[in-house]
């Protein structure tokens, strides 16, 4: 199993870094990508200005589905997720 929790969208080529994954990963493996929805990223995004800093994220599942659409690749599950960001 390889997996990439909510990073594909800091890749400057998030196809290759997915094409990648596929290189590495053993046979009858998995990949398992995930990414926030869009009130995930402005959850993310409103813990980031309590900082002081910003968080860009455009990426989306339709992106994704669709960067692999031609490449004769199954995606078998997508879901959706909510986030939660707790600060001590």
């Amino acid at each position: 199993m390889v997996t990439c929790y909510n990073a594909v969208h800091h890749f400057d080529d998030y196809v290759k870094a997915l094409n990648e994954m596929e290189r590495v990963l053993k046979k009858g493996g998995v990949i398992v990508v995930t990414e926030l929805n869009e009130d995930g990223k402005e959850v993310v995004a409103e813990a980031h200005r309590h900082r002081g800093e910003e968080h860009h994220d455009e990426m989306n599942i339709d992106r994704i589905k669709d960067a692999l659409a031609g490449q004769k690749k199954e995606i078998y599950h997508f879901a959706y997720f909510d986030a939660l960001i707790m600060e001590k």
